[in-house]
This record gives structure tokens, sequence and C-alpha cells, in this order.
């Protein structure tokens, strides 16, 4: 069954699905079918001129939103460009006193069944524990005052946690708070590409190739 505009039982070659600014012509939808494989050939050769156009519309509706969808995406980024940190749970030792013991007990409840596949319940109840104990231990001793007052956003984790004071007090707590600021990076820059994406292969850049996208991703 080939699609021809001279056959009036068949979808016309100009007609187009359409989801927001975007379109994909029914052409390029059956094109697209075709080249899945000898399978979807026979299935759409099979069907009938109502049915094929259903089947074009159902699938140009789910390409372009998946399209719509991509090209909405935007990466939260700083002055510099650099993937922001807004939104980032607190994972330093001088954020952590900002929290009230509710605050630390709902984010570990909100991990709590990624945290059972490797801690016992009696070490993520001393996550909890233990930032009581911190809390304690900062309103007694000065100079573990000063020493986080120093920190800020900036602090390399590592350098944050080093304190002998804090480090081997409360290794189940830092080993939370690293998790918590683990995944963070990997998502960003994966976002932060999204960005470049959309903002370098815009509507009027459609035809660049993949070479010349993957040196302009290499560049940033």
């Amino acid at each position: 069954m080939e699609l021809t505009p001279d056959d009036d039982t068949l979808p016309a070659v100009q007609d187009v699905v359409i989801i927001g600014e975007r379109q994909v012509s029914y052409v390029d939808l059956r094109g697209f079918i075709q080249d899945q494989g000898i399978f979807t050939n026979q299935i759409l050769d099979a069907l009938e001129p109502k049915e094929c156009t259903e089947v074009l519309d159902a699938v140009g509706e789910i390409l372009l939103s998946i399209v719509n969808g991509l090209s909405s995406i935007e990466a939260l980024c700083d002055e510099v460009n650099d993937a922001s940190t807004d939104g980032m749970p607190p994972c330093l030792p001088h954020e952590l006193l900002v929290l009230k013991p509710r605050d630390v007990v709902q984010l570990v409840l909100k991990f709590h069944n990624r945290l059972s596949v490797s801690l016992t319940q009696n070490s993520i109840d001393l996550i909890v524990d233990q930032h009581k104990k911190l809390l304690n231990a900062v309103s007694k001793e000065p100079r573990l005052q000063i020493a986080l007052a120093r920190h800020s956003e900036q602090t390399d984790f590592r350098d944050a946690w080093k304190i002998p004071s804090i480090k081997d007090q409360f290794p189940e707590l830092m080993e939370f708070c690293g998790g918590l600021a683990s995944p963070f990076p990997n998502t960003a820059t994966v976002e932060s590409d999204f960005s470049v994406l959309k903002w370098e292969k815009d509507l009027h850049r459609s035809n660049i190739t993949p070479f010349s996208f993957e040196g302009i991703l290499h560049c940033r």
C-alpha cells in the first residue's frame, strides 16, 4: 500500500500532525514506521486507510510530545553558567545546624527505602540521633562554632566534614549527607547538556550535523 496523493482513500501527502509549534507529515511518519523493520511494514500494509490514519496520528502525537518535552527542559545555572546548586538538600555540617530534628526525620523518611537496602534500621536511626548530638556539641563547643562559621555553600564536602570532632563522632550522619551530595553533579551535567542542545539546535539550525554538534558540546 503506497501513500500517494492520487489515492483518495489514503491520507493526503500534505497532511500533518501538529502539536504546539511543531508538526510532522504523514509521509515522514510512514517512513519512520517503515524504518523499524519488516514486521512493521507488513502490519502497516495490512491496515485499512482509516486505521492507517489513526496509527500515523498516534505515532505523530507521541513523537511530537517527546520533542516538545525535551525542548522544555531547562538546566538551572548560576551567574557563571555552572550548574546551580539551588534546591540541593543540606549536606554540610553548618547547613544541618539550621534543621530541626523533625526536618532530618522527614529527610531520612524520604530516602528510607533506598537506605534500608544497605543499612540496618539501627544505622538509619543513628542518622537522626547523631544530628541531635551535633546540635548539642555545637552549642557547647565555641571552637566548633567558630570553625563551622567559616564554612559556606562553596566549601568542599571533604573539607567541611574533616573537622575531627565532627568526622569521628558522627560517621553515619556524614555518610548519609555524602549520599545526598553525590547524585546531583551527574544529573546537573545532563540537564546542562540538554540546555545547550536546546540553545544551539533551535528551529533555524535543525540541520546541524551530529559531528558539528558534538564539537559544540565539547567546547562547552
